[in-house]
């Protein structure tokens, strides 16, 4: 396929996507995040054990390097963040959540980390001021297009790693909720690695991908999920009374002792590559 194909290809992928099929407004994505920034970890299920693999992984590879500076795209609480902070001599952190980075400073000030920078801002609108050593992006909504792409590329000197799922297919919770309550069947087809892998492949880069299995093993309690559920489906359309029953009947079958679980296998795709 040529660049224009994957292109094309990447984009409808994208409209698979909730976000990008359905408008959301702006104030209503950053407050579902801010509330999401408390049980982030929790819910997404992604352990400290994957986080740590990966970054090994980037030291092994030498697109992390002891020193380095690393600006770390969507680094919400600081899964990563507080990983490169052990290892860089300065971690940048941004998001667009005060929250988030709220949860992050604490969690430095905790461990005694002061290498860490957390900044506000979309990556959109983000205008660095200096290039980094590595930048770094993992499961960030808006690094998620060839501008994005170029853009990481534009903010580091030497290297960029992007993050996100290997396989495709859609978390089956979620989509599942969608269907039920709208009749929209979505998938995350949109993030996966391949379609950037194979554009920067396509433009002569020397990227490449690292496989990792994520067991997600998510347990929270059922009332905590179904505020969330409510609270991201708010994001799209007016939870009105009926489909407020309808997602706690559907947390509701899913649970046991009033314990929401979710368990899944998932492949993580990690892409790096050097800059031209």
């Amino acid at each position: 396929m040529s660049y224009i194909d994957i292109e094309k290809a990447w984009a409808l992928a994208r409209l698979r996507l909730p976000h990008n099929a359905r408008k959301i407004n702006d104030d209503r994505w950053e407050r579902y995040w801010d509330n999401a920034s408390r049980d982030y970890q929790c819910q997404t299920g992604i352990s400290t054990v994957l986080c740590k693999d990966i970054i090994r992984y980037l030291m092994h590879d030498e697109k992390l390097r002891r020193g380095d500076t690393v600006l770390d795209i969507g680094c919400g609480p600081g899964a990563y963040t507080l990983l490169f902070a052990e290892v860089a001599k300065l971690v940048s952190g941004l998001d667009m959540s005060v929250e988030m980075l709220d949860q992050l400073r604490r969690e430095a000030e905790r461990r005694g980390i002061s290498n860490i920078l957390a900044i506000r801002s979309k990556w959109a609108d983000y205008v660095p001021r200096e290039r980094y050593d590595l930048v770094f992006s993992a499961f960030c909504p808006g690094v998620n297009d060839p501008v994005a792409l170029q853009k990481m590329e534009k903010c580091s000197r030497r290297s960029c790693c992007y993050v996100s799922i290997g396989d495709g297919e859609s978390p089956q919770p979620l989509y599942q909720l969608w269907e039920k309550l709208t009749g929209d069947r979505f998938s995350n087809e949109g993030y996966d690695v391949m379609y950037p892998l194979n554009l920067l492949l396509e433009s002569g880069r020397n990227a490449h991908v690292k496989y990792f299995t994520a067991n997600i093993d998510a347990s929270v309690p059922s009332r905590k999920a179904i505020d969330s559920y409510i609270a991201y489906f708010g994001m799209f359309m007016n939870v009105d009374d009926d489909k407020k029953k309808m997602i706690s009947e559907f947390v509701s079958e899913k649970s046991e002792r009033d314990i929401y679980h979710i368990k899944f296998t998932r492949s993580i795709g990690v892409v790096s590559w050097d800059v031209l």
